[in-house]
């Protein structure tokens, strides 16, 4: 006779007896035998996928991966006896996972779905390699009779080293002394990197920025502030000893800016005669950014697009130039011009000039206007003065020579000055 199961399920797991018995009762004889059999039931195996994320694209050091092992329990298996998934995860190499391993995660039980996550966190190089997934179907609690059975699945990840960092400078405002002015460095990195890179500025003279950011700012800008700057990028994982960095370079040219030029006129009065002098000061001012010792400045005077005689008499002084101009002709009329060159020996300062202009107009010397001044007459015999006075134009360089002489033509007196006895 026999048994026969349309779908082996679990629950058919166990022992089986067959009993076979004679039985004749008219002579009382009754005789039975029996046999036994396990019917041990093999689990079928689970169905299994891996899923990585991210699911593309290369993978570097310093950045991280997640391995995902999938697998659904399907409800009939365990609908009398309850089952589970156990999942392993191993290195085909046979090299240890449990630095890697931050998440391993199994869904609970009564879920018919059943998840495990590996983590590998920060990456390496040596992180390369094909992991293993082995899900194992096996009921919760230990069943003599029902064999487990397992799956194993493998997914193969490669790990480039990590690159350095990709550095981009660029700057804003203008290069002037005076004005606001910002250098902008700009790193690129591997997307997930576990860190965030180490940004440094590095002045020409290799002494280290106190600012340490992404942006370097001057405000204001100054003369000293020119030169070579570096940006320099590091990236520091010690728990892989990953160590990369990379550096770029942006000069700073300043720009002086135009100096403040000015003309003051000095004279013994408001209208300018031959024969007088004149003192033309041009003042100079540069802005407060500008550090002196980094510029040098000249000055120079022109009157009508030609320089100055050397015979006039220029006084320099911090700041400025004094010209004298002694005696004034008619000559001496025109348009004078200081102009004012402010140059640096750095190949980092740009340099500036201005200047400034004033018209001089300087009239014909008028003569003289004598005049004779006599004192009271008293008797004949007593002392009697005569004066004779010049009045001349203020500032004269030199003054005027006055002579008495008699009505034949005698010079009976005379002397310098503009009053003579």
């Amino acid at each position: 006779r026999s048994m026969a199961f349309t779908s082996i399920n679990t629950s058919d797991a166990g022992v089986y007896q067959c009993n076979a018995v004679i039985s004749i009762p008219e002579i009382s004889v009754t005789v039975s035998s029996s046999d036994s059999h396990d019917l041990i039931v093999q689990l079928p195996e689970p169905a299994v996928a891996i899923t990585r994320e991210p699911a593309s694209g290369t993978l570097y050091a310093g950045t991280q991966v997640t391995l995902m092992c999938l697998s659904e329990l399907m409800e009939y298996l365990s609908a009398n006896v309850p089952l589970k998934i156990e999942f392993t995860w191993s290195r085909v190499d046979g090299k240890d996972i449990s630095r890697n391993t931050k998440t391993v995660k199994n869904n609970p039980s009564d879920r018919p779905s059943y998840t495990s996550t590996l983590n590998i966190h920060p990456l390496s190089v040596e992180d390369s390699a094909d992991y293993v997934c082995q899900a194992k179907l096996t009921p919760l609690s230990p069943v003599q009779y029902i064999r487990t059975s397992a799956v194993e699945l493998s997914e193969s990840i490669t790990v480039e080293a990590l690159p350095p960092p990709s550095i981009t400078i660029t700057s804003e405002g203008p290069s002037i002394a005076g004005q606001s002015y910002t250098l902008s460095c700009s790193v690129s990195v591997v997307d997930g990197l576990a860190v965030a890179p180490l940004v440094t500025w590095v002045d020409s003279s290799q002494q280290t920025n106190d600012s340490v950011s992404l942006n370097l700012m001057f405000s204001p800008l100054t003369t000293p502030d020119a030169g070579t700057y570096q940006c320099v990028s590091v990236i520091t994982i010690e728990e892989i000893s990953v160590h990369v960095n990379n550096s770029a370079n942006e000069t700073i040219t300043v720009q002086v800016p135009a100096p403040t030029v000015t003309i003051t006129t000095a004279s013994s009065g408001d209208d300018l005669y031959a024969g007088t002098s004149l003192n033309l000061t041009c003042s100079y001012e540069l802005d407060a950014a500008v550090n002196t010792a980094d510029v040098a400045v000249a000055t120079e005077w022109t009157v009508v697009g030609y320089l100055l005689s050397d015979m006039l008499y220029v006084v320099v002084y911090d700041g400025g130039t004094v010209v004298n101009i002694r005696p004034l002709s008619t000559n001496s009329s025109g348009v004078y011009v200081c102009s004012v060159v402010a140059n640096s020996s750095s190949p980092f300062i740009t340099g500036a000039s201005n200047n400034s202009s004033q018209n001089i107009n300087v009239e014909d010397l008028p003569p003289p206007n004598v005049t004779v001044e006599t004192a009271a007459f008293t008797s004949e015999g007593e002392p009697f003065t005569l004066t004779c006075v010049a009045d001349v134009v203020a500032g004269l360089v030199q003054l005027p020579t006055i002579a008495w002489s008699s009505s034949d033509g005698t010079v009976v007196e005379n002397g310098t000055g503009t009053r003579l006895n």
